[in-house]
């Protein structure tokens, strides 16, 4: 039609442009508005397809299979896949418009004619996409019921998840009895009734599901679980019957088993009245073993031969079994009696012997002084291991006797020997233990020795040999009274060792002892060992070695003392200061002369000892060196009052005219005071002040100056008078 007419306008069409352009749009919208009635039908199609109206459900347009696949429900095809699908029409119906050209394009209108294409058109049509909306809900509703299709099945979903481990392990955890079998059996038999009456073909919606494949998958799982029911049911009753046969063969053999001592005797009885009880609990539990393979039989299953052979002579078995217990009953009597007759034998040997071995411990027991304690021990030790021998025997003794309700009572001779035992392995431990001090002390450096761990030693040991002596005076044991006199003659010897080992002891002192004993030594030698003391016989001499080491003692602290007064005085200074014109005076002596004082004291208190003698000439020196050191304090603080005293009177010009001779004189104290003052200051100690010159030089000179202003304050005073 657009081709006829442009034929029959051709001619004139340039004088009619405009024209040709609004009917060729007017064309192309009529040839759009046909299109897309054509395009929301075929939605609307569709979309009749999948809906309901009212209470009918839409016929079914799409069918899908469903199975189990990797231990879940799968729909071929999926959801996902369907739900594509339907949301792809619009955009195909949009493709199909896309290949037809706008009028308007086709004949290349100009620009402000030209329209939209189609499929543009189309995608923003809000009629279509409402239908689209609606397709895509019917869509989402299938869906949701596919979902409640597929919950029904899930109820099912035990039968695929469970693994062959699972399935075992739950069976095996109960009483594995023929109701549990059977109830499992029964419950899998009515699930398979259940899943075959299903439909095979369902319609959910718009969707068909084929259920055929799903059907049959589970009915396999079911029939899997029913035989390995079936086959844990055999080997239950199979494991059931096998195990009482073997109870019955084992058993049998250990109790026809004839003891040969009386501990397989206690055993075999032991065993024989477990078995006895036992018996009535393992029969019956064949009730409950044989309805396992009734169960079997029920379903028909196939049971070895053998297996059905040991069902059939169950009964014939235990009673020979049952007959077996009561003649071992018989035996182990006659047995036991046997042994009884033994055992009382056993007991009055062992009586007879306990008495022998007691009297001939007592005859060969170790009292000998003359014995060395590892012999001793070693001896003991023999015998103590006999004695644990023989309680050993008594207790099995007493032991098997008790079997038959015979008390043994405890041997007296025994006990005895026990207890003789520990006294004298006692006494001898402690004799070892005082020879292996004494070793080590005897051959030990004398000055390494610790006198307090000796003494310690010696009192505590001293102590237990004394009250062991007191306790077993009767016995008269030769060891025991000799170690004793030893140790206390050792313990009296310790005042010695330490007076000898006093540290104040210096070598004028060991020539003392040298003189004492007699004998010459070096007490500095590593030869010089508490043996050796023992051996030149110090101790025959322990008064006077003593005396001496006291007197040491004394010594060291008159010669501390002495080293003290030096060591103080060759610091100790008193304060002077400066006067005027060169000269010091002496400011303060009272710190001084109290020590003075004190120290003059304690030389007096060491001089009145006998004990001085080694350092009467170093004490006799500080005796006089602090007396000088007071005398000349005292004379110089007394020269140094008269001199301050004239110098204020003489420091007038009318008294040095009146008095020329003595004014003179006063100078030149004045000049010899200022040089004593000036070195007594710079000595810094009072020895150095007082010993400027060697004594008596300085109190000499004070004493001079004295007299000298002494004369010239006598002539001040009779001038005075006679003025």
């Amino acid at each position: 039609l657009l081709f006829a007419v442009f034929t029959e306008f051709q001619p004139v069409l340039d004088e009619m442009e405009t024209e040709w352009y609004e009917y060729i749009t007017q064309f192309d919208a009529m040839l759009n508005a046909a299109l897309m009635t054509c395009a929301r039908n075929s939605l609307l199609n569709v979309y009749n397809l999948v809906r309901s109206e009212g209470d009918i459900l839409p016929s079914p347009v799409l069918i899908l299979e469903a199975d189990i696949v990797d231990g879940k429900i799968q729909l071929t095809p999926n959801m996902t896949d369907i739900k594509q699908l339907f949301a792809g029409i619009f955009e195909r119906v949009g493709t199909c418009l896309a290949v037809i050209p706008r009028l308007t394009a086709k004949l290349k209108l100009p620009k402000e004619y030209q329209q939209p294409l189609f499929s543009t058109t189309f995608a923003n049509d809000i009629e279509a996409k409402e239908i689209q909306a609606s397709l895509e809900y019917e869509v989402k509703y299938n869906e949701e019921e596919i979902e409640t299709f597929l919950m029904g099945w899930r109820y099912y979903r035990d039968i695929w998840e469970k693994t062959e481990s699972e399935f075992t392990k739950h069976i095996v955890s109960t009483e594995q009895k023929a109701y549990v079998f059977e109830q499992s059996i029964e419950y899998y038999s009515s699930l398979a009734d259940e899943i075959g009456m299903k439909d095979s073909i369902v319609n959910v919606y718009f969707i068909l599901v084929n259920q055929n494949f799903l059907k049959n998958t589970l009915m396999d799982y079911i029939e899997k679980w029913q035989m390995l029911n079936i086959k844990l049911l055999l080997r239950r009753a199979t494991a059931k019957i096998n195990g009482v046969y073997r109870y019955i063969r084992k058993n049998g053999e250990r109790i026809q088993i004839v003891p040969r001592n009386l501990k397989e005797a206690r055993e075999a009885t032991e065993l024989y009245e477990f078995l006895f009880n036992d018996a009535p609990r393992k029969q019956a539990e064949f009730p409950a073993m044989l309805s396992l393979f009734k169960l079997l039989d029920f379903y028909l299953v196939e049971i070895p031969d053998a297996t059905r052979k040991l069902v059939a002579n169950l009964e014939a078995e235990w009673d020979a079994y049952l007959k077996i217990l009561l003649h071992s009953s018989d035996m182990l009597e006659m047995t036991r009696e046997e042994f009884k007759k033994t055992l009382l034998r056993q007991a009055e040997k062992f009586k007879t012997v306990m008495k022998e071995f007691l009297a001939d411990f007592m005859l060969k027991l170790p009292t000998s002084a003359q014995t060395k304690p590892k012999i001793a021990l070693k001896y003991l030790r023999i015998i103590e291991n006999k004695v644990r021998d023989c309680f050993n025997f008594e207790k099995s003794l007493a032991n098997d006797l008790s079997t038959f309700h015979i008390n043994q009572p405890d041997n007296l001779d025994l006990k005895k020997l026990e207890s003789e035992l520990l006294v004298v392995r006692g006494i001898w431990e402690l004799i070892l233990e005082w020879q292996t001090a004494w070793d080590e002390w005897r051959k030990g450096n004398f000055w390494q020795m610790n006198i307090d761990i000796m003494e310690e030693t010696a009192i505590s040991l001293y102590k237990e040999f004394n009250i062991l002596n007191k306790r077993y005076m009767e016995r008269d044991w030769e060891m025991l009274q000799v170690t004793t006199k030893i140790v206390d003659s050792f313990r009296r010897t310790m005042p010695l060792i330490t007076a000898l080992k006093n540290p104040c002891m210096r070598k004028r002192h060991w020539d003392n002892v040298r003189d004492v004993v007699g004998v010459i030594f070096d007490e500095n030698s590593k030869k010089f060992t508490l043996e050796l003391v023992i051996n030149l016989d110090f101790q025959a001499y322990s008064e006077e070695i003593q005396d001496i080491s006291n007197a040491a003692t004394m010594e060291l602290q008159i010669e501390n003392g002495i080293k003290n007064i030096a060591s103080i005085w060759r610091k100790q200074s008193f304060e002077m200061a400066f006067y005027r014109d060169g000269i010091y005076r002496i400011k303060n002596v009272d710190d001084c002369m109290q020590l003075l004082e004190e120290h003059m004291v304690q030389i007096s208190a060491m001089k009145a000892t006998r004990f001085v003698e080694p350092f009467i000439v170093v004490v006799d020196y500080w005796e006089k060196t602090l007396s000088y050191i007071a005398e000349t304090l005292e004379m110089a603080l007394n020269v140094q009052r008269q001199w301050l005293y004239l110098e204020n009177i003489f420091a007038g010009e009318d008294i040095r005219k009146q008095l020329p001779a003595e004014a003179k004189h006063f100078v030149s104290l004045t000049d010899e005071f200022r040089m004593i003052t000036s070195k007594m200051y710079n000595a810094k100690s009072a020895v150095r002040a007082t010993h400027l010159r060697k004594p008596p030089f300085l109190l000499e000179r004070f004493n001079k100056m004295d007299e000298r202003l002494e004369i010239i304050q006598r002539a001040l005073e009779i001038f005075l008078e006679w003025k």
